[in-house]
C-alpha cells in the first residue's frame, strides 16, 4: 500500500502541475525573431545562375541566399525599369528571405522572377511599390511569409503569377492589393497552391479549384479566386480595396449573384477561358480597371447589374469573347460604358440597359421605334464610344434607371464568439438599383424564428447578445420604398468559456495516471 500511495501521490503532483501551467497564459517563442540590421545594397540582377558573391551551392540542401538587404529599385513602370531584386533564366536553387525592398520614385518592382525554378522568396518587406512581385514562365517556386504593401492605386499589384506552374503561396500579408493568376493553360492556373493563410486587408484570400455542385454565399475573403470548377454559385459577398475582387479560370454553369466590389487595383470581376456564367444584382463601383471583363469566354448573361465609375469601362469583352448578352444593367459615369463586342439588348419589349450618357428622347415606341408615343425605350440607338467597335449599339436604351428588389448583404464582427459577448452587426452594404443605401430599411432576427428582435429601421448597424453557447442562424431583410424586400442568413457559434474543453494533453495524462495506478495495484497484488 506504500507503494501505492506513493505513486498516485507521484501521479496527483504530475496532475496537479500540468493544470496550473494550463491556467497560465500561453507564451509563444519565435526562435526566428530577431531584429534585422539591413544592409543597404544597390539593385540586383542575376542571369544564367550566376549569383556571385552570394553564399551557397546552388544545391537545395545549400541554395544561394539573398538577405538582410534593404534595396532602392529605381526607373518607373512599363518604361526601362530596375527590380530591386530580378533573377532571369535560373535553375538553382535560391532564396530572397529578410529584405527591405523599396522604391525611390512612384512606381516599380519589388522581385522579378522569369523562366526560373527553385526559387524560394520568404520574410521579405515589400512597400511602396507598384507591382510586389512578378512570377513569370517560372515553376516551383515559393512565396511565404512576406508583407506587400501597395498604395491601392489604379493597376497596382501584390503578386503576379503569370504562366506559372506549381508555385506555393502561402502566409503573405497584403495590403491594399493581392493576388492575380494569368495564364494560358488550364495547368499554369490550377498546379498552384494559393493557402486561405494568405491576407488581404486581414481577410483571407480564398482559391477554390478542381470543384463542382457548391455554393460560396456569405463567406468571409477579402479575394476570392475559382479555377477548373462547374456548377456553383458565387453571392452575398462584399470585397473592397484588393487587385482584383472575384477572378474565375476555366468554369462553366456558374451563377454570380449579390456581389459589391469596389476600389479594386485591376478589375473588379474577371472571368478567363469560361463557359455558361450568368451574372446578375451585382454592384461594381468606383473599380481601378473595368468592372467585369471578359476574357475568352463563351456565352453569358449579364442582367440588372449597377456599374458606376469604373476606369476604363463598365463591361469589358475581350480576345474572342463571343455569345455575351447585356441588358437591363444600369451604366453609370464610367469612363467608356462598354468596351468590346456583345449583345446589348433583349429585343423588344425587353429593352436594353440604361447609360447614363445617352441623350435620346422618348417620343415613340415599338420594336421600330416608329409609333406615336413613349415607352419608355429611346427612340434612337445608343451607339458605343468605342472606336474598335463603332457599330456597336443597344437598340432599345432605356430612358430610366432599371428598378429591381433591393440585395441584403451583412456582416458581423465576430462569427465566433463566446456568450453574453456583444455583437455588432453591419448591413450598411444593402444597396438597390433604383436608389440609395440609405433609404433601404432592414430588420433583424437573430434566432431565425420567425421573431423579429429588430424591426424595420434605416439605421444598418445592431448589437445583439447570446445568453447560452449554441449555433444561431441570423436573418437580415432589408426593404425599399417600393415594398419589395429580399433577405439573407448567417451562421453565428457562440460558446461558454466557463465549460471546459478536454482536449489532449490533458486527456492523456489522466489516463497516464489510471494506468499507473492500474499497474501499481496488480504488483501489490502478485506480492
Amino acid at each position: 500500500m506504500v507503494v501505492l500511495s506513493r505513486a498516485l501521490a507521484l501521479a496527483s503532483v504530475v496532475f496537479a502541475v500540468f493544470v496550473a501551467s494550463s491556467l497560465l497564459p500561453s507564451v509563444q517563442i519565435d526562435r526566428e525573431a530577431r531584429t534585422l540590421a539591413y544592409l543597404h545594397h544597390d539593385p540586383i540582377l542575376v542571369t544564367n545562375n550566376s549569383f556571385g558573391l552570394f553564399p551557397g551551392a546552388g544545391s537545395a540542401s545549400d541554395p544561394y541566399v539573398i538577405e538582410d538587404m534593404e534595396i532602392d529599385g529605381d526607373g518607373l513602370w512599363m518604361s526601362p525599369t530596375v527590380p530591386c531584386i530580378e533573377i532571369r533564366d535560373s535553375d538553382a536553387h535560391f532564396v530572397i528571405r529578410n529584405n527591405h525592398l523599396r522604391w525611390n520614385g512612384v512606381s516599380g518592382l519589388g522581385v522579378e522572377l522569369e523562366r526560373c525554378s527553385n526559387g524560394t522568396i520568404e520574410n521579405n518587406t515589400v512597400d511602396h511599390i507598384y507591382l510586389g512581385m512578378w512570377i513569370l514562365d517560372s515553376n516551383n517556386c515559393s512565396v511565404r511569409g512576406n508583407s506587400i504593401s501597395t498604395s491601392g492605386g489604379q493597376e497596382e499589384m501584390g503578386l503576379f503569377l503569370l504562366n506559372s506552374r506549381q508555385c506555393s503561396v502561402w502566409g503573405n500579408t497584403f495590403h491594399s492589393n493581392g493576388v492575380i493568376v494569368c495564364g494560358d493553360l488550364l495547368v499554369n492556373v490550377i498546379t498552384n497552391d494559393i493557402e486561405s493563410n494568405n491576407t488581404v486587408n486581414g481577410l483571407p484570400i480564398v482559391f477554390v479549384k478542381n470543384q463542382e455542385n457548391f455554393l460560396l454565399d456569405n463567406i468571409v475573403a477579402g479575394q476570392v479566386l475559382v479555377a477548373n470548377c462547374e456548377n456553383f454559385t458565387i453571392s452575398n459577398l462584399s470585397i473592397s480595396d484588393v487587385d482584383s475582387g472575384v477572378a474565375l479560370y476555366f468554369v462553366s454553369n456558374v451563377t454570380v449573384e449579390n456581389l459589391q466590389i469596389t476600389r479594386t487595383n485591376w478589375d473588379a470581376m474577371a472571368i478567363y477561358n469560361s463557359t455558361e456564367l450568368v451574372i446578375r444584382f451585382n454592384h461594381l463601383y468606383s473599380n481601378g480597371y473595368n468592372g467585369m471583363t471578359f476574357y475568352n469566354v463563351k456565352g453569358a448573361e449579364v442582367s440588372c447589374n449597377l456599374m458606376e465609375e469604373n476606369w476604363p469601362s463598365g463591361i469589358a469583352s475581350m480576345f474572342n469573347s463571343s455569345g455575351l448578352i447585356a441588358f437591363h444593367n444600369n451604366l453609370i459615369n464610367n469612363s467608356e460604358q462598354i468596351w468590346g463586342g456583345m449583345t446589348l439588348d433583349a429585343g423588344y419589349p425587353t429593352g436594353g440597359n440604361y447609360y447614363s450618357d445617352y441623350s435620346g428622347q422618348d417620343m415613340m415606341s415599338g420594336p421600330d421605334q416608329d409609333i406615336t408615343g413613349p415607352d419608355g425605350i429611346g427612340d434612337v440607338p445608343y451607339m458605343n464610344a468605342s472606336y474598335e467597335y463603332p457599330s456597336q449599339r443597344d437598340r432599345y436604351p432605356l430612358m430610366e434607371r432599371f428598378d429591381s428588389w433591393p440585395r441584403a448583404v451583412f456582416n458581423v464582427s465576430e462569427s465566433s464568439s463566446i456568450v453574453d459577448n456583444t455583437l455588432i452587426f453591419n448591413a450598411s452594404s444593402c444597396w438597390d438599383l433604383g436608389e440609395q443605401s440609405s433609404a433601404l430599411s432592414v430588420r433583424w432576427d437573430f434566432n431565425d424564428d420567425g421573431v423579429w428582435e429588430i424591426d424595420w429601421r434605416t439605421e444598418k448597424t445592431a448589437q445583439w447578445q447570446y445568453s447560452e453557447q449554441g449555433s444561431y442562424t441570423v436573418r437580415l431583410e432589408v426593404r425599399d420604398s417600393h415594398g419589395l424586400t429580399n433577405n439573407t442568413t448567417m451562421r453565428i457559434e457562440i460558446i461558454d468559456p466557463s465549460i471546459p474543453e478536454f482536449t489532449s494533453p490533458l486527456v492523456p495524462i489522466v489516463s497516464v495516471m489510471f494506468l499507473v495506478a492500474v499497474v501499481v495495484r496488480r504488483r501489490l497484488r502478485r506480492r
